[in-house]
């Protein structure tokens, strides 16, 4: 008897420092997350620095570059909120569920349709020369983006035949 309470009684410490594992880990995964969006920024930020550099912007090319650049930015939504929906989605049916996501799809279309409309315009208002660079700049940004090396969660292969 003496053992099955020595088992149980370690059985419950255990359980209390798993518990108290998981509340620590959910505060470093946030605080984890908050570094991860300050590095992405941080390497964004510097990424499109030497892009800019890269195709000399001229004073007249400001505002188209301003567009890009702010259009190319992550949308904002606080960790408050992110929860809410996903708390949200809990309580609803399957075809609201559906609904929310097709929402959800359709907004991202949205900021697709919006950074594809300022990287149009800013396309056009480059010389050909700056349009050659950025088209090299671009496609090399996005064999690393398909490569998985800048967080690509779908582990796509930067070979175009995905490595048939």
């Amino acid at each position: 008897m003496a053992s099955v309470k020595h088992v149980l009684g370690l059985g419950a410490v255990v359980v209390a420092l798993a518990a108290s594992g998981l509340a620590i880990a959910s505060n470093q995964d946030e605080q984890s997350g908050d570094q991860r969006h300050s590095k992405m920024q941080m390497r964004m930020d510097k990424r499109m620095g030497e892009l800019k550099a890269e195709l000399a912007i001229t004073a007249a090319q400001e505002g188209s570059w301003r567009a890009f650049q702010d259009a190319m930015q992550p949308p904002a939504m606080d960790k408050a909120a992110k929860r809410a929906q996903h708390e949200a989605m809990q309580d609803m049916t399957t075809p609201q569920r559906i609904d929310a996501r097709t929402a959800m799809q359709e907004a991202r279309m949205a900021q697709m349709n919006t950074r594809s409309d300022a990287t149009k315009a800013l396309y056009a208002s480059l010389s050909p020369a700056q349009q050659k660079t950025f088209d090299a700049m671009s496609m090399k940004m996005d064999k690393g983006m398909r490569s998985g090396k800048h967080g690509d969660k779908h582990g796509a292969m930067a070979d175009d035949d995905h490595g048939k």
